[in-house]
């Protein structure tokens, strides 16, 4: 893979806009996006503050190791001891657009709440949603 989809799939997963991590790099918007792109390289400088504002090594970015840096979900799932359900869970949860994570946790809240009618929507929902998505996430049925 490519640096500028690395930068792209990096950028994705932390929920950046371009223009945040243009910033915290030093860059304007414009030659962040060419480097995304691929229509223009970084200098060995910005590299380095990439591979830190990300957490990843440079040899990542620039594909010569393609052990794809720990997920947030990794380390969370670690640092509480999560079995792999309650990760798979958290991996899917980190996937949803806001809107949908909004939904997914009023679900979880009607269920604290022993709210069964609204339970039961959710839950509905969230079945739909589940069988839109396993494939994206590898969940199996």
């Amino acid at each position: 893979m490519e640096l500028g989809k690395r930068l792209k799939r990096l950028r994705k997963v932390h929920r950046l806009k371009g223009k945040e991590v243009a910033q915290a790099i030093g860059v304007s918007d414009s030659t962040y996006r060419n480097y995304e792109l691929g229509h223009r390289e970084p200098s060995l400088d910005i590299l380095v503050l990439i591979a830190k504002f990300y957490d990843v090594t440079a040899d990542y970015l620039l594909g010569l190791d393609d052990t794809a840096p720990e997920s947030s979900a990794d380390t969370i799932a670690e640092r509480y001891n999560l079995d792999i359900m309650e990760k798979k869970i958290l991996e899917f949860y980190m996937t949803l657009p806001d809107r949908e994570r909004r939904q997914f946790l009023s679900g979880i809240k009607s269920v604290q709440n022993n709210d069964e009618s609204v339970y039961e929507k959710h839950l509905a929902d969230a079945l739909e949603y589940e069988e839109s998505m396993h494939d994206i996430i590898g969940l199996k049925k």
